[in-house]
Parts: structure tokens; sequence; C-alpha cells
């Protein structure tokens, strides 16, 4: 609807709104938080004083179960869910988010929409946080990229390293096979075994046979 009441409302409700801070602390994985009922609290007047509530609609949904490190199974929920803002004249804004909750009982769900709903509220009224950390502060590497590194260093690491006697002579036998002795140090023609040096380029003559004592070329 052009021109509806919701614009003004939800404006109205910004200017009202302050800060939430992080009073919740999770005490398996070690960080602070603001809980649902936080945000909600912090809402429940603004809106009533501003005449605006909300309408869910869950527009997909995954399950699925997951194992615990102790064994035990979680059920692991997420939502696609559109919350539509109406005011009075119905007039609304829609906003669209996803939520994930996981319980070992039937509350994966519940938990879902209750962190889909507080991330649409604080996106819609531009809630302060006092302390949200922005997301290019911080930089995590999977376990795919871990492996792609390692690989890469240990290549590197390898090119680094010296080479063996085993690989003196191999290396020294093909380029032999191929070239002759071009490009072959005196050790590596010592571990292929051979008696004779390379001809010198003074010592061949034009059509590339050797020359003999008399200084005419042989064969």
């Amino acid at each position: 609807m052009e021109n509806g009441q919701i614009y003004a409302a939800i404006s109205a409700a910004m200017a009202d709104i302050s800060a939430i801070g992080k009073d919740k602390y999770n005490q398996q994985q070690g960080f602070k938080f603001r809980g649902i009922d936080d945000v909600m609290n912090a809402l429940k007047p603004i809106l009533t004083k501003n005449k605006i509530f909300t309408v869910p609609q869950v527009l997909e949904q995954t399950r699925e179960i997951k194992v615990t490190a102790k064994g035990g199974e979680l059920r692991y929920s997420l939502l696609k869910i559109a919350f539509r803002f109406y005011a009075t004249d119905g007039s609304f804004v829609e906003a669209v988010t996803l939520g994930e909750g996981m319980d070992s009982g039937d509350k994966a769900s519940n938990k879902a929409m209750a962190i889909a709903y507080k991330y649409a509220l604080f996106q819609v009224f531009c809630i302060p946080t006092e302390e949200m950390t922005d997301p290019d502060g911080e930089s995590y590497e999977t376990k795919h990229e871990t492996q792609k590194t390692g690989a890469a260093e240990a290549a590197e690491q390898a090119n680094r390293e010296p080479v063996g006697n085993a690989d003196k002579l191999h290396y020294a036998r093909v380029r032999k096979h191929r070239h002759g002795y071009a490009g072959v140090g005196q050790s590596s023609r010592r571990a292929c075994g051979s008696k004779h040096r390379p001809q010198h380029p003074d010592e061949r003559n034009d059509d590339g046979g050797r020359k003999g004592a008399d200084g005419r070329g042989e064969g």
C-alpha cells in the first residue's frame, strides 16, 4: 500500500528504541548474547504505542537429526520466515530472515522461530546493540581450505629439501638417456658409473664426428 501509515509508525518506533545490551551468557560456548525475551520486553511497549503488530509466515523448513559428541540425538530445524509488520490502515513492510534451532525434544522449530524473529526486529528497527561485532572483523578457515594449504606447504617444503643420492642417480640416468651428459654434474656422472668425459666442442668436426690423432675425422 503506497503512502501507508506503517512507514511513519516504524520511524516513530525507531526514535523510541534504545540500545539492547548483551545480558545473557552462553555457558557452553562462552559468549554473551541478547535473548529474545530482552528484545521483546524492550519493543513490546514501543510497538503498542505506535500501533504496530507482526504476522509471521514460514516459507521453508528443513529438519534433521544430528548426533551429539556423547552419542545423543538433537533435532535440528532451519526455518525461512517472512515477518509482516502492519499498521492499523493495513499497510505493511515485510522482512524475510532465517532461524536455526536445536533441541533434544520438540522445541527446535520454536527456537528457530524465536531467532528469526529476533533478527527481523534488529534489522527492521535498526536496534542499537552496543557492541555488535562487524563481520569484516572476523575470518575463519574451513577444513577444506586447511587441507589445501597444508598440501601446498608440504609441496613447497619438498621442493626446498635437497635431493637424495637415489634421486640424483635417477635424474642423471634420465638425462644421459635423453641428452648425453649435458647439464649433469660431476658427482652425477660418477654415480652413473661413466668412465668417459663429455666431448669438448673443439674436438668435434663439422659433421659431428670425432677427430682422430691426425686431425681427420673418424667415421
